[in-house]
């Protein structure tokens, strides 16, 4: 017999929308290089699988408490221990959601971000029908308190940092369910395609927009003129 999941992301639903995730990354993830990335999570999801970042180093933290991360380091998600402008990559996976304070969670995002550098974020959408169901399994299991953020927050958020999204696409089931449902007809397929804003998960690719300071170049110092000589009263200059 299986044993009960203890959190929502160990539920049959969220196991299989998470997979979806998973492989709406891979592309994404295998076209991005840079010395430094950073993925967010909460603590129950796997970590992301082979093929993929082509990143020099992956710092991977994970939800503790919905203040504090813990994983590669212990922080508080208002104040991630990074330089301005650390990361090539940022990847945010169910943690907006997950956490006391996402304005200021979002804000540090924008900070260690790299200019050019492109921020990967998931999360549960709640203008979907698994609102409901989210609900429920809130109440049926310890531990679990989602503050659902739409894609909308995210974009009008991550702007006011100049970060831009550039995509948005939304993933998963339109109702939770356990297993893969059954080859869907072409005619259908085209029809679902309206519907797509239903869909259980949303993914936005954003970039952070490469800054438009330039250093100020210093001027120069103008000579200094050799003072013309000062004729003595009643002088006269020599002829040639």
């Amino acid at each position: 017999m299986q044993a009960e999941p203890d959190n929502i992301y160990r539920t049959a639903p969220a196991e299989l929308l998470l997979a979806r995730e998973l492989a709406a990354l891979d592309p994404l993830l295998a076209g991005i290089y840079g010395r430094h990335g950073l993925y967010i999570r909460p603590q129950y999801i796997p970590d992301v699988t082979e093929p993929a970042h082509l990143l020099g180093n992956l710092i991977t933290l994970y939800i503790d408490t919905p203040y504090r991360f813990a994983g590669a380091l212990h922080c508080v998600p208002s104040q991630l221990p990074f330089a301005s402008d650390s990361f090539k990559l940022i990847l945010v996976q169910h943690a907006a959601e997950n956490i006391a304070e996402p304005v200021l969670f979002s804000a540090e995002l924008a900070r260690v971000l790299a200019p050019e550098g492109v921020a990967l974020i998931l999360g549960f959408n709640p203008f979907s029908a698994w609102r409901p169901w989210l609900a429920l399994q809130q109440r049926r299991l310890p531990g679990s308190a989602l503050r659902l953020q739409s894609p909308h927050l995210w974009e009008s958020q991550l702007a006011q940092h100049d970060i831009d999204v550039m995509q948005r696409r939304y993933l998963g089931a339109f109702l939770p369910r356990a297993a893969d449902a059954a080859h869907v007809p072409d005619d259908a397929a085209r029809s679902l395609r309206w519907l797509a804003g239903l869909r259980g998960a949303y993914l936005l690719i954003a970039r952070k927009r490469r800054s438009t300071l330039t250093p100020l170049r210093l001027r120069k110092a103008p000579r200094e003129r050799t003072p013309a000589p000062h004729l003595v009263p009643g002088a006269r200059r020599a002829r040639p």
